[in-house]
């Protein structure tokens, strides 16, 4: 296992990253079994980083913690998921043939859907795992479908899509409920590069690797499902550029209505010093900090990666195992849209 390391200015996040890939490489076994007896990831058929970082202590501390120490952990973490991907994939009598990759930018409902998946649907029974990551990386995301394949498992890739500005409020508000936000740099690598990278896979694999698109481009109420690959082009939101502008503009917008100043300095990179602030949210669901709290510095943030997850959108898994034609669903949080195998 190899564990690449950053350099941070900040000597406790050095600290914490220092000690945590030591620790991962003297005894992955330690993390991996604590994650497959953790009854969120369902026996370590639930495969994400985001959750492999909720095994150290260092960062499942606090919403704080999270926030201060997701970056430094964030690399050990990527490499014991990957490790307990590989683990899954040996397994002599695997549940099913079919596996599923949640993917896209952060704060696009990744997370809520698995949730909401296993907590309704017999998935257990119906696919061998879930993993939840990014494949914006062309290289890794051929690996990890060739891997599959390899294993005897089909791969369906569920990629979502939802405007920018949404992804955005949705991951500022979680990094103030949980500690767990996303830099507009990482979502404008991730939403741009993704479309060009399931491109490559699909050039790699053809139709051995299925594709279904969530657009929520209409809005986080209002998802459409779109099954096959001529559909990749629903997650087309520009390039680099186009994306990071549009992502500072809604960081400029929501300073001016007197956003959680927190939220925003850690979307641009920048972390609080450590203050514990106040928020209120107010009628129109925003956060804005309490009027006896107080700003501080922010500090620089060395690395910058994405994270995933939020909102709620309902995946229900069928016993026909043929994908739903495309279907339009107006949705309170309470309804469902499904994806059969």
């Amino acid at each position: 296992m190899r564990i690449r390391r950053a350099l941070y200015t900040q000597a406790d996040r050095q600290r914490v990253q220092t000690d945590i890939v030591n620790d991962v490489l003297n005894d992955p076994d330690k993390y991996l079994s604590r994650y497959a007896s953790d009854e969120r990831t369902h026996d370590g058929h639930i495969i994400s980083a985001d959750l492999m970082k909720e095994m150290f202590s260092q960062y499942a501390e606090s919403a704080y913690s999270r926030a201060r120490y997701g970056d430094p952990v964030h690399n050990a973490a990527q490499a014991l998921a990957d490790e307990q991907l590989s683990r899954i994939l040996s397994e002599a009598s695997p549940i099913s043939d079919q596996a599923l990759f949640f993917t896209g930018v952060s704060g696009a409902g990744k997370s809520v859907s698995i949730d909401t998946l296993f907590a309704h649907t017999n998935v257990d029974s119906t696919v061998h795992f879930v993993y939840e990551g990014q494949l914006a990386n062309a290289n890794a995301a051929v690996a990890r479908m060739q891997s599959t394949i390899d294993a005897g498992i089909t791969p369906t890739i569920v990629a979502f899509n939802i405007e920018p500005e949404s992804a955005l409020q949705n991951t500022m508000d979680r990094y103030l409920e949980e500690g767990r936000g996303a830099t507009i740099h990482s979502m404008a690598t991730v939403q741009s590069a993704l479309p060009e990278s399931l491109q490559h896979v699909h050039d790699v694999f053809g139709d051995r690797v299925n594709l279904v698109v969530v657009d929520k481009s209409q809005g986080m109420n209002h998802a459409e499902i779109h099954h096959g690959w001529d559909n990749l082009s629903r997650m087309e939101m520009g390039n680099y550029e186009q994306i990071r502008d549009r992502l500072e503009g809604a960081l400029e917008n929501f300073r001016e209505l007197g956003y959680a100043t927190d939220a925003i300095e850690q979307a641009y990179g920048r972390y609080s010093s450590g203050n514990d602030h106040e928020y209120d949210r107010g009628d129109d669901g925003a956060y804005k900090q309490s009027s006896h709290s107080q700003d501080e510095p922010g500090e620089e943030v060395s690395i910058e990666k994405g994270r995933d997850e939020n909102e709620s959108i309902k995946v229900e898994l069928g016993q026909d195992r043929a994908l739903n034609n495309a279907q339009t669903q107006e949705q309170d949080p309470g309804d469902a849209y499904s994806i059969s195998l």
